[in-house]
Formats: C-alpha cells, sequence, structure tokens
C-alpha cells in the first residue's frame, strides 16, 4: 500500500528547523571530531618518510610515493566514515560517542552505496547530462537509507528510487530549497564565511528530514526490478566514456599539434636574435627588459609558421650569459 501523504513545505521547513536547533551542537562535534581526525592520518604517513628520507633508508621514490598511497587511501576511508557519521547525527538521537561509533561500523556500507550512486549519476551524465540529472534526484536518500541501517547496497537504491519517483517534483524542489538555504550565509560580505561554518548543516539536517518524512510516508515502496543491472550498465558507459573522451581529446590535440608544423616548428618561429636578447636580459637581471623580450618571442611563437624548413635559421642560444631567474 503506498501513502502519498507528505508534510507540507512550511511544515517541512519547521520541523528541520528544530531538527537543527536541538542537533546542532552534535553535528558539530561529530564533524569536527572526524573531520581532525582524517586530517590527521592524511598526514601522519609522511612523517615515517621523511625520517627515512633523512637516514637514507630505501629508494625516495618508494618511501615518499607508500607515503602517498597511506595517505590517500587513510583519508578516502576516514572521510567516508566522517560522512557517515554526521549523517546519523542528523538522522538520529544519539550522542557524539554513538553517532562516531556506528559511523565507523557502517563505513563500508556507506562508501559502496555512494560509490553506487556517484557511478550511476557519472554514467548517466555521459548520457548526455538530463539521465545524471535525474538520477541525482532519485538516488539522494540512498547513502541516508544505510545510515539509518534500513538496508544496504542496490536495496538502498531501490528503497530510495521507489520513494523519490512518485514526488520527483517535490523531492527535487526540496533538494533545490536546501541548497539554497544552506548557501545563504555565504552571500554576507565579510562574515559570511564564518557563518557558513556554523550553519552548513542545515542543508544535512533538511534532507535528513526529507528522508524521514519519505520513509514514514511510505515504508515500503514498490522497488523497480533490474535497478542492479541497470547501475553496472551505467557504469560501464561512464568508464567507455570517459576513456572514449580521454581518446579523442589526445587525438585532437595531436591533430593541433601536427596542423601548427609540430614542436620544432614553434621553435623555429623564434627567431635567433631575439631569443638570445631574452636570455641576455635574465642574465642581467634587467626585468623589465627580459618582459620586453619575452613578449617577442611570445608575439613570434604565435605568428604564422613559416613556408618551409628550408632556409630557416635554427634558434640556437647561448646561456652563457645566464644568471638570474625568469621575471
Amino acid at each position: 500500500m503506498l501513502f502519498w501523504r507528505v508534510p507540507s513545505f512550511a511544515d517541512w521547513l519547521r520541523e528541520s528547523w528544530k531538527d537543527y536547533r536541538r542537533r546542532w551542537a552534535v553535528l558539530l562535534a561529530v564533524a569536527g571530531t572526524s573531520g581532525a581526525l582524517t586530517l590527521l592520518a592524511g598526514g601522519l604517513p609522511f612523517l615515517p618518510a621523511a625520517v627515512l628520507s633523512l637516514v637514507g633508508v630505501g629508494p625516495v621514490w618508494a618511501v615518499w610515493g607508500g607515503a602517498c598511497l597511506v595517505s590517500i587511501l587513510a583519508v578516502l576511508w576516514l572521510s567516508t566514515w566522517s560522512q557517515a557519521a554526521v549523517t546519523r547525527a542528523a538522522l538520529t538521537e544519539d550522542s557524539v560517542g554513538a553517532c562516531l561509533k556506528d559511523g565507523w561500523a557502517l563505513t563500508a556500507a556507506f562508501g559502496w552505496v555512494f560509490s553506487l550512486v556517484l557511478l550511476a549519476v557519472g554514467g548517466g551524465g555521459v548520457l548526455l547530462i538530463v539521465p545524471g540529472l535525474l538520477l541525482s534526484v532519485l538516488f539522494v536518500l540512498a547513502p541516508m537509507i544505510v545510515a539509518s541501517g534500513e538496508a544496504e547496497g542496490v536495496r538502498a537504491l531501490e528503497l530510495s528510487w521507489g520513494r523519490v519517483r512518485p514526488r520527483f517534483g517535490l523531492v527535487a524542489t526540496r533538494i533545490v530549497a536546501a541548497g539554497l538555504i544552506a548557501a545563504a550565509p555565504g552571500r554576507l560580505p565579510y562574515v559570511g564565511w564564518l557563518v557558513e561554518l556554523f550553519w552548513a548543516p542545515i542543508g544535512l539536517v533538511l534532507i535528513a528530514r526529507l528522508e524521514k518524512d519519505l520513509r514514514a510516508s511510505d515504508p515500503r515502496p514498490q522497488a523497480p526490478r533490474g535497478l542492479g543491472a541497470a547501475v553496472a550498465a551505467l557504469s560501464l558507459a561512464l568508464v567507455v566514456g570517459t576513456a572514449a573522451a580521454a581518446f579523442a581529446a589526445t587525438r585532437l590535440v595531436r591533430a593541433a599539434i601536427a596542423s601548427t608544423g609540430g614542436l620544432e616548428s614553434f621553435a623555429r618561429r623564434v627567431r635567433p636574435e631575439t631569443a638570445q636578447a631574452y636570455v641576455e636580459a635574465l642574465g642581467r637581471g634587467d626585468e623589465e627588459g627580459a618582459k620586453k623580450e619575452l613578449s617577442q618571442v611570445l608575439a613570434q611563437l604565435l605568428a604564422a609558421p613559416p613556408a618551409a624548413d628550408a632556409g630557416v635559421p635554427r634558434t640556437d642560444v647561448s646561456t652563457a650569459a645566464f644568471s638570474g631567474g625568469a621575471p
């Protein structure tokens, strides 16, 4: 059975404001604690890397490459935990410690569903953008469904779809309103950024209230069939589309370089005396002269390529006079 009654826009705002005032301190505490630990974990791997480099242990590329890899993985995991914990704080009446603890237990499931949503939306974006926008609304509740403990994986996407689709316009309108309300303090001059730090959780609270309203209105929605296969197809579309775009961009760049005669053609456009004058100006420390000569070099680079390579002198420049830096 489908329950269609959803609180009005005014009631949604009123209840969200009550939630925000009641949970404000918890939201900031959870976000601050998890965010600080994420930053700490991101920087910590570089301390042993610095020590190992100072004492000359191992190749530098291996030491710092390993530190970067560990840092990236730590930040990805802990930032996902932070999002899950803050979402728990917006959805429940739990304490700071309980939100952090429960968020940690839900990190893997939350990250998986969030990844599925990104893949589906990205794949829809490859298909002329509009499908991606539609899917971003239809799946907006999926991470919160995971954080609430109701469902995980594709089932969370199914519940989000089933609850949003019959009320697509209502949900889309409230998502836009939540974004505008959350961003409003940023328009204030001088102090907007400071107000935004404390006001930012309101956006999450508004979406959390929407999720709770829709769950109460439609506890057992009609889920679409084959959604898992559709998400897999959209993920494949994202991968193929991204690869095709990268391949096309590479071909275009190569074609553009070839149409201008290649990199050697660019080098041959600069007169040797112009390049030598620029280097000598740098060597004298003549900043104004170097800027003037550099403008000449750029003008010659942008000029039409020579008609033929024959008879065009090469740009061989002596750097013997160089003793300064670029202006």
